[in-house]
């Protein structure tokens, strides 16, 4: 893989559980050779969703950074959303996921394949957190652990999003989380990532 230099945390907590602060988890759904045929169909194909806290996210995968795309880079495209929502400025936060391939893409620096998808996502990590002064680490968790995500990612739609977590939060007991559409941003064949918008609440505008 790309060599590069490894991430070196400076006074991170230790790792809380999953439902603890600072702890975003991701998770990506989708066939890599026929992303875009299973729109609507194959129990949500193409999708991916990230979970902090009591919030969510959810989306589709932006045609131009997902066709014929590797698991792994479909993974990193998750995570760096989930960055890009939950990550303020100055934190260390630990991103969960259950792509071992992805947890050490993000950890050290270097992408798991010769990959230009890979790399850029990559790179957008870690521009995101230098802009932002913060600081992430990579945690592999088996997809068993991750289920919440899970059926984030295999939703239909926004409204379907909602329901299945409502009802999964539910059936723990817990509190139902909000689920708000994921940012809108690109990313430049140099990694530079670019935020269009991040979506606040329900009556935000990209609910319009």
């Amino acid at each position: 893989g790309q060599e590069g230099r490894g991430l070196q945390p400076r006074g991170l907590a230790p790792y809380p559980g999953l439902r603890g602060p600072g702890v975003i988890t991701s998770d990506a759904s989708g066939d890599p050779e026929g992303l875009f045929a299973k729109t609507l169909v194959g129990g949500g194909k193409g999708a991916f969703g990230a979970i902090c806290g009591s919030n969510a996210i959810w989306s589709r995968f932006p045609c131009e950074r997902a066709r014929g795309a590797s698991s792994t880079a479909l993974e990193l495209h998750a995570a760096l959303a989930g960055m890009v929502q939950f990550m303020p400025r100055g934190s260390s936060v630990y991103c969960v996921t259950d792509s071992s391939s992805a947890a050490y893409c993000i950890n050290k620096a270097r992408v798991a394949s010769d990959s230009e998808l890979q790399r850029r996502t990559l790179k957008a990590v870690y521009n995101l957190m230098q802009d932002r002064e913060a600081q992430a680490v990579a945690v592999h968790m088996p997809r068993e652990l991750l289920d919440l995500c899970d059926t984030l990612s295999n939703a239909l739609d926004i409204d379907h999003a909602r329901t299945l977590l409502s009802a999964a939060c539910r059936a723990r007991s817990w509190p139902v989380m909000a689920v708000h559409h994921a940012p809108r941003f690109t990313v430049s064949e140099d990694g530079d990532i670019a935020v269009e918008h991040v979506c606040a609440a329900e009556g935000c505008e990209c609910e319009r």
